[in-house]
């Protein structure tokens, strides 16, 4: 919908766990992000398994060894960084929720 490099700043909130394919989505923000730009992802972690993986609830926002990471009901688990080519994330709690963020780097 949007060209890339769109915007300088894209965030989500509360909205990627409930995604098919979340690393996916968050692929689609860091393409619309201008290099420089910021991407912002601020979900409650582990929010499907609080859930009971009803409704929208498909995957948990995690926070491993200082790392942002996603698992899904299946057992699938990724790290947002190593799967996202020109981005990482320094991530913290706040509360029951983790907020990311992440500068986009120039890729050569």
């Amino acid at each position: 919908m949007f060209a890339a490099g769109t915007f300088d700043w894209v965030n989500a909130q509360n909205c990627i766990d409930h995604a098919e394919e979340p690393i996916q989505a968050i692929r689609s923000m860091v393409q619309t992000c201008a290099e420089g730009g910021i991407v912002s992802l601020f979900h409650e972690e582990n929010e499907a398994v609080k859930e009971s993986w009803r409704g929208l609830h498909q995957w948990n926002f995690g926070l491993q060894a200082g790392q942002l990471t996603l698992s899904g009901r299946n057992g699938r688990q990724v790290a947002v960084d190593m799967a996202l080519v020109g981005m990482a994330f320094q991530t913290e709690r706040r509360g029951d929720h983790l907020l990311s963020i992440g500068k986009k780097r120039r890729i050569s």
